[in-house]
């Protein structure tokens, strides 16, 4: 009977977990859009390193080949680059462009360095004397005054030493408020190139006014600057990362904004060069999971994310995630049967009702977790956090439904080391339980303190705080629970201050707070399942 109970149970948990994937996989239809030549990208930033590959390899030299195979790709879907630097091969994109057809805004990097920045900056007026017919303008510099490390004096007196060598016209490239306190620069440049990047304002402004406030920005910095030529040197909007206030990362979000700028653009007149050509995964250290994933192609696949105007899935993994989830809460469902087998208490509908719901939420937070992973994680201490997390989550959920079924208490952290109870499960479930208290402390606590470049662990905490409420009521009491509730309050208290700091409109912080809350809750007073004395 308790075998066919809980198959009987398992075949609506498989559906809404089957449902869910698919209503997340939808692909999101795209608003109207104008003809499609007015939406050919004018210009998108280029770099070229693939996966594994970062800048601060002093040592690494990009070749010619991969360049000229990554401007294959990108001639399908512009006609023009915006590169940063002339160092480490890159001096070698205007060449290859030209063989192409294509043009190339060129940067020269400058930072606070003299001795590089005076190799840099040789370096590319050879480089644009080299090329004079397909390179557009020479960027010298790039949100140097926003980075702090050259003064408007210092960086105006290179730009005018360079203008002098070149025979194409030069700008500096920074964010537009950083034009607005500095506009004397103006004077040494041929034309103002400024970003405007909706997701980064610090007011973040939300997918479906993104394009608007570029196109205002636009207007009142040519108001400002009236008479000068205005490049909008970089726009767009990540497919992935944490949310800032309303601003949220998706490809259906990226696919709408990068296509209603550019038509709002083409109506204004407007010159626009995208970030980026494609992904880059080295960004992700400097600022965080969002930071590399701005392209407009993958970087494995090195192939567009998304087409002009049709619609685009935020989850198109999601049939292997359902299919994931279904065969987990196949196993949840099978503890917990296993569990009602061996139980010496008598089993109710609240409880076979708790275990559905643990295989429910877990199924769903399998998936979600993957994708998490392959999308977040950027080096040890995040692959050891994401690791921790989803083996919390699993485990959790497994010790909860055997203990659920029947009705043993968990041991409170500070009893874990007494050998007197044999109770291997409970031992388990408080060892693994106090891992996801410990992690999610960490998480509050750099949620509050350092929060800017931190994704939401949604799915491990809501389904960690399920297993967490759904357990029978810890025993223990004083000094043996004193670890708990040190956690809970922390965890409490924290996911309050978490609010304050985020905004209501931030609906990832809102879910992971409410998690939050509910872990803190349980940890606090012990669990919320019903209490029994029985062993088994």
């Amino acid at each position: 009977m308790k075998r066919l109970l809980a198959a009987v149970l398992f075949v609506p948990i498989a559906v809404l977990i089957g449902t869910f994937w698919w209503w997340q996989g939808l692909p999101v239809p795209m608003p109207p859009q104008v003809a499609a030549e007015a939406l050919k990208l004018p210009c998108v930033s280029y770099a070229p390193f693939r996966r594994g590959e970062t800048p601060f390899n002093e040592s690494y030299v990009a070749t010619p080949q991969a360049i000229e195979e990554d401007l294959i790709n990108l001639k399908a879907i512009t006609s023009c680059v915006r590169t940063y630097s002339v160092g480490q091969g890159l001096d070698r994109v205007p060449d290859l462009a030209a063989k192409h057809g294509m043009t190339v805004l060129m940067g020269i990097w400058l930072g606070r360095d003299p001795e590089a920045n005076a190799k840099e900056i040789a370096l590319g007026i050879e480089t644009a004397r080299k090329n004079p017919n397909n390179i557009r303008a020479v960027v010298v510099g790039n949100e140097v005054l926003l980075r702090r490390e050259l003064s408007a004096d210092t960086l105006g007196a290179i730009i005018h030493s360079v203008k002098l060598q070149v025979p194409t016209p030069v700008t500096y490239a920074d964010v537009w408020e950083f034009w607005l306190q500095n506009r004397s620069l103006a004077e040494a440049v041929d034309f103002l190139t400024i970003h405007i990047l909706p997701y980064w304002e610090d007011d973040p402004v939300g997918a479906s006014e993104a394009a608007s406030h570029v196109i205002a920005i636009r207007e009142e910095v040519g108001e400002i600057f009236a008479g000068k030529e205005i490049l909008i040197g970089e726009t767009g909007w990540p497919s992935w990362g944490r949310m800032r206030e309303a601003a949220f990362p998706s490809p259906s979000n990226q696919a709408r904004v990068v296509q209603e700028i550019l038509t709002q653009a083409h109506d204004k007149g407007f010159d626009v060069n995208l970030i980026e050509a494609f992904d880059q995964p080295w960004k992700r250290i400097l600022e965080g999971t969002v930071g590399g994933h701005w392209g407009i192609l993958d970087v494995d696949s090195r192939a567009p994310k998304f087409g002009l105007g049709a619609p685009v899935s935020d989850h198109s993994r999601w049939l292997y995630q359902a299919i994931a989830g279904i065969i987990f809460a196949g196993v949840v469902m099978a503890v917990a049967q296993q569990a009602a087998q061996r139980a010496t208490w008598p089993i109710g509908t609240k409880d076979w009702l708790a275990a559905a719901a643990v295989a429910l939420v877990s199924g769903c937070a399998v998936g979600a977790l993957a994708e998490s992973a392959f999308y977040e994680v950027q080096n040890v201490v995040t692959a050891v956090t994401a690791a921790l997390l989803a083996t919390v989550t699993v485990a959790l959920s497994l010790f909860t439904v055997s203990l659920r079924m029947r009705t043993i208490p968990p041991r409170p952290l500070g009893d874990l080391g007494d050998p007197r109870d044999g109770q291997r499960t409970a031992r388990w479930f408080g060892i693994t339980l106090g891992a996801g208290a410990f992690v999610g402390m960490f998480t509050v606590l750099g949620l509050v303190f350092d929060p800017r470049y931190r994704d939401f662990p949604i799915a491990a905490f809501v389904a960690i705080a399920l297993a967490a409420l759904v357990a029978p009521r810890r025993g223990g009491t004083g000094a043996s629970t004193r670890a708990e509730h040190i956690f809970g309050w922390i965890i409490g208290l924290g996911a309050l201050a978490i609010i304050a700091r985020e905004g209501v409109q931030n609906v990832q912080a809102l879910l992971l707070v409410a998690a939050l809350i509910v872990l803190a809750r349980s940890l606090v007073l012990g669990g919320g399942g019903r209490t029994s004395a029985a062993r088994g």
